[in-house]
């Protein structure tokens, strides 16, 4: 819908997004008034006379703070007459937050709807479903029933990232046994290469946390160089992802520091199956390996 204040030139009309409610529509989906009032069966001209903004919409039309708006005239087009705004109301997302926040303008109409919206307690749904069929039935007698729930309705916009995040968690773990199992089978190759040298460096007075270390670190460097390797490989797909929503969070250096500490940590584990082994075995053992 377009429209412009009072008096204003054509130039500095806007677009809003217009939603028709009746007296009742605020209350049932609790969007929060920060100025004016609602509609009200007191007052009987509401229908004809009066919309509600959004803070939003307020912003657009110039006015800085929403309750210079309550009295304020506006012009559209479309109608033959200039509604007054009696009250402003707190910005809701009404479609996906992959779009932008839209203004809007409430108009009333309470005896023509598409829906009626019901507000009740999940508890004994089914009984509450069948006692709203039956109150349909003998209001509309020879009509079908048909309903749905409305955050199965909003659900179904983030479809796609739930599958996405299903997806991509199950690869993840699935990367993660894989590296952890080429670990262990590296570690365990590299000790079986170097029996007689941790057998000798016992030998010789080496302790087993000295072979522990001696054996873990080459394998901790792979894994901060893999770390470092994948932050910007991660980091990019990532901010991509999340610059498709036009309200977003940022992406936090703490995430990578957790993740990369998580990893080391695991890895340090896997390997450690094999080093803490080795280095508790006897000397005399490893220098008879051939």
């Amino acid at each position: 819908m377009i429209l412009k204040k009072y008096g204003a030139h054509d130039d500095q009309a806007v677009t809003l997004r217009r939603n028709s409610m009746d007296y009742d529509f605020m209350k049932v989906f609790k969007i929060k008034l920060i100025a004016g009032r609602t509609f009200s069966e007191e007052y009987t001209n509401d229908p004809d006379t009066s919309v509600i903004i959004s803070k939003a919409a307020s912003r657009l039309l110039g006015f800085n703070k929403p309750e210079d708006a309550i009295g304020q005239t506006l012009t559209i087009t479309q109608w033959k007459f200039n509604p007054i705004i009696v009250g402003v109301v707190n910005d809701y997302h009404q479609v996906s937050l992959k779009k932008p926040l839209d203004p809007m303008v409430f108009t009333c109409v309470p005896y023509e709807a598409e829906y009626y919206s019901l507000r009740i307690n999940t508890n004994d749904l089914s009984n509450k479903v069948a006692h709203v069929k039956q109150a349909f039935e003998k209001a509309f007698p020879g009509n079908p029933f048909e309903y749905f729930f409305l955050d199965d309705f909003f659900n179904r916009q983030y479809e796609n990232e739930r599958k996405f995040g299903n997806l991509f968690t199950s690869f993840a773990a699935l990367a993660m046994v894989v590296g952890c199992l080429g670990l262990f089978g590296l570690s365990a190759y590299t000790v079986t290469q170097r029996t007689k040298e941790i057998g000798i460096r016992k030998a010789l007075g080496s302790t087993d946390q000295g072979i522990f270390m001696l054996l873990s670190k080459e394998f901790v460097k792979l894994v901060l160089l893999s770390i470092v390797l994948s932050v910007p490989l991660g980091w990019f797909p990532m901010n991509s992802w999340i610059e498709s929503f036009p309200y977003r969070t940022t992406i936090s250096p703490l995430i990578f520091v957790i993740a990369g500490m998580a990893v080391l940590l695991i890895s340090v584990f896997t390997v450690s199956l094999q080093t803490v082994k080795a280095a508790r075995t006897n000397p005399v053992d490893s220098l008879r390996c051939e």
